[in-house]
Parts: C-alpha cells; structure tokens; sequence
C-alpha cells in the first residue's frame, strides 16, 4: 500500500476540486474502505481479508499529523463516507474472472519470438550499413590518396617547364590552391555520404518500421513506453517526500545525451559551412612580374599567395584555414607565422576547431596551442596528429625526417609497436650517452636523438623506400580506429543498444 497506493493518494489529492468520494473510487480499485472514526481519526480497512489499520500508517503524507489531516480535510471538503453501491460496482470492475495462464504464456513465448526476430533484423541491418560504411572510407582513402598523387606529379612537372621562375610560382601555387579545395570538397562530400548511410540507433529505426506498419516493431515501441513508466512510477515513490529533487527541463527532451548530439550536429554544420566558403575561392589577380596570386573567398579579397609566403588579410575562419592548409600543402607541418598577437591567437584557434596540425616555430604559438589541446577532444587531436603524420610520410623524403616534438615520434613508434615499449625505448634513447643513439623498430624505420643547433633535442626518422608504404598503412590503421573511438563517444543509451 505504501509503495503502489500512497503515491496514487497523493498526487490524486493535489489536483483541483477533487472530493472524498474520488478518493473513495481511488482507494476501492485496490481493495480499500478509508473510515473515520468517532474521535476524527482515520482508518483504512482492506475489504477481502478484513484487515484494519490508521491511515497515518500508510498515507504518511497526508493522514499523519495534525497539520497533513487538516490539509487533506481541506483540499477534499466536507467529509462523506464511502457508499456501499459504489464498492459493489467497484469490486465488480476489479475482480474480473481469472485469466488463462496457458494462453498467457502462449503470448508471452510469441512476444519473446518477435523481440528476438526484430533485433535479428536491426543486427542485420546495422552490420549491412557499416560494410557500406568501410567501402565509403575506402573509397574516400584511395580517393584522397588520388588526389595528393596528383599535386606531387603536377608539382613535378611545373618544375621540369622551361618557364621563368615567376610563371611557375604561379602555377605551384594555383596547383596548391585547387588542390586544398579538392581535399575540401572530397572530404565534406564523404562524410556526408557516410553520414546518410551510417546505421540508424535501434529506437529510431524500430519507430520507422512500425510507420511502415511492422506489428513487431509496434509492440516494441508499446513496451517501450510501458517500462518508461514503470520506471517513472517507482521513481516518484522512491523520492523523499521533505528533500528538494533537481532534474532536466523535460525528461525526453533535455538529457546529456541529447545535448551531446546537438552539439556534434552543430559542429557538423559549422564544418560543412567552412567547407562550402573553402570552395568559393578564386584568383582574383596574377602579378605576371613577382608571381604573386591573389584569392577571394566570399568575394572578398583574403588570401596572397607569394611563394615563400602566403599572407592572410582577414581575420574570416574560412581565410585562415585556407590559408594555413595552403602553407601546409607547400611548405609541410612546420609554419613559421609572423603577425599581430591577435592574428596569433586567432590562428592556433582555429587551427585546433579545423582539425589542422601544424607545428608553429613561435614558442608562445607552440603553448597556446599546447593549451588549446588539452582542452580540445584528445581523439580529435591524435587524429589530425595521424593526420599530419601520413602527409608527412606521402610528400617528405623518409630517408631523415626531423622530429622536434617527441609526441609526434612516441606516437609514429606506437603504431608500430606497443606504447609503453615506445616509452621505455624514447627514454633510453634520450639517458644515452652516445653522440648519437639509435635504434631500429621492427625493421621498419630506424630513430636516432640528435641535438640541433640551437642545443634542443631532437629525433631524426629515416624508414627505407621500400618500407614507406607499409609504415603508411599503419599509420593509416590507427588514424582509422581513432575515427571510430571518436565516433562511437556517441551511443545510444544501454537499454536501446540491447533491447530490454
């Protein structure tokens, strides 16, 4: 009584112009005779087994203590008692003939058949959508893979043409430019192709079976609804009644879940809006003499193409990532940036929300990114390391690749090889007191520590032609599994992925 009915009596004695006999029809569903007593007190009587007790036993909310009566006796009016006719009527609703436990059973065996059969299908069906996914990022590797192949070969190629050195600036620089806007438009076209493939959570996918008139996937969703409220209920009679209960705005609505993927959906936009600025870039002038080009986005002139230099005008989001993808695609991962300290801060911004790593030679640019990431998502910072990693392994020459950040070597070595071997290998490396320690990781690449000039410790890479490709590979692997770790931050909640 305490645990089903109270709560019931409670929340019925809070609606408006609610009387005793309400409460009498409440209280008779369950068997019960609520009586008064000749001192003003009350009790409540269980009608089958003859069984009496105060109603301040039970209903401690509202019949125990003086001041609980007095409000109960307030909001219901003038005391009436219960009516023998209306029990009668109730006990006849209530009491209803026993049920058949045989073909009880049989349902309940065919509802267990067709949640196991529903859930093979959506297996079925989510496992069928991720193959396509994998193609697609297959499809989008070799594509990109494609595309940089192209850049080297046109780079090449400029070079060889017996034109002045002004006149191949500009081409190299209208190859770099179309080849930022191919990697753009490859990039934002295969995430939304996956993104429309991508398998559907079992909730929305159980509702859209159920709107093409799945008689499994209704009953799924009746459950469903059936045990929220379950859920609800024990909740409600589970919460002290003296305590101060917070919660969100609307318990469908307003959950961290939720909150999450609007967040994500936004990013997604925002990305996809950059992307489409990215593409409106055009020249805009050729200075036939210097071979400067000059691009607008948004017709509007931001970006200044001078060779050893590329210059950004406008502090746009959209100028600055085309621009630094621009100096990466000419010059690599390490950018020397000169500028105001607003420009500064405004670049490290945006090359950590971009996705684009890059290794300033500035120490203050090197903390702030430095502090940018450690609030930035860390799977989304090891990915545009792997990122940079694989740019670096396609365009450089791997005979002796400097590395001036050690985390960049540990985690090239981790794709190789465990972690904590790495580790243990970089501090020995490093406690050496050779001129120039080395060792070679699995007969793939050799790691030497050097000292540069300027007294800074250094690692120096060198992997053979012949291994570039499957070191590549590696890298590749691990950048893929930190895609889907950080896609898969974003579940459905327990009893969706396994059905209750």
């Amino acid at each position: 009584m305490r645990r089903e009915v109270a709560p019931s009596v409670s929340k019925l004695i809070t609606r408006r112009n609610v009387t005793w006999d309400d409460l009498h029809r409440l209280l008779a569903k369950a068997q019960l005779r609520l009586e008064k007593g000749e001192t003003g007190g009350y009790t409540i009587l269980a009608i089958d087994h003859n069984i009496r007790v105060k109603a301040s036993d039970v209903f401690r909310n509202n019949f125990a203590g003086k001041i609980n009566r007095q409000n109960t006796e307030a909001a219901l009016g003038v005391w009436t008692p219960a009516s023998t006719s209306g029990y009668e009527v109730a006990q006849h609703i209530v009491r209803t003939p026993v049920r058949n436990s045989a073909l009880r059973e049989e349902r309940k065996a065919k509802r267990l058949s067709d949640r196991v059969s529903l859930m093979a299908d959506y297996n079925q069906y989510r496992n069928r959508q991720r193959e396509v996914c994998k193609g697609l990022t297959t499809q989008g590797r070799e594509a990109r893979q494609h595309l940089i192949m192209n850049l080297r070969q046109r780079k090449k190629e400029i070079r060889t043409l017996a034109l002045p050195w002004p006149a191949k600036k500009i081409l190299l620089s209208e190859a770099a430019a179309a080849s930022v806007i191919e990697l753009r438009t490859l990039k934002s076209s295969t995430q939304k192709t996956r993104q429309a493939h991508f398998p559907q959570n079992l909730r929305t996918w159980v509702a859209e079976c159920a709107a093409e008139g799945d008689a499994r996937a209704a009953a799924q969703l009746r459950g469903w609804r059936y045990a929220d409220q379950r859920n609800q209920r024990r909740l409600e009679a589970t919460l002290e009644a003296n305590a101060l209960h917070l919660g969100p705005a609307t318990d469908e609505e307003k959950t961290d879940w939720s909150e999450f993927i609007e967040k994500r959906v936004a990013a997604q936009q925002r990305a996809e809006n950059l992307a489409g600025q990215i593409a409106t870039a055009r020249i805009w002038t050729i200075n036939r003499t210097t071979g400067d080009v000059s691009y607008t986005l948004n017709g509007k002139l931001s970006v200044i193409d001078r060779g050893r230099r590329v210059t950004v005008l406008n502090q746009n989001e959209a100028a600055i990532t085309f621009g630094l993808e621009m100096a990466v695609q000419k010059y690599g991962s390490r950018i020397a940036c000169s500028g105001g300290d607003d420009w500064k801060r405004q670049v490290v911004k945006v090359a950590v929300q971009s996705g684009i790593f890059v290794e300033f030679t500035d120490p203050e640019m090197r903390d702030a990114l430095y502090q940018h990431q450690l609030v930035a998502n860390p799977l989304q910072v090891k990915a545009a390391r792997l990122h940079a990693l694989e740019t670096r392994l396609e365009n450089e020459d791997t005979s002796g690749m400097l590395f001036t950040n050690e985390a960049d070597v540990q985690l090239l070595l981790s794709c190789l090889q465990p972690s904590t071997h790495t580790q243990q290998l970089l501090q020995i490396l490093k406690a050496s007191q050779e001129s120039e320690p080395k060792a070679n990781i699995g007969g793939n690449l050799t790691v030497a520590v050097i000292k540069t000039p300027d007294g800074r410790q250094s690692f120096r890479v060198s992997i053979d032609e012949e291994k570039r490709k499957e070191v590549l590979e590696r890298v590749e692997q691990v950048r893929q599994s930190a895609h889907l770790a950080l896609r898969n931050r974003i579940k459905a909640p327990n009893n969706e992925r396994e059905g209750r």
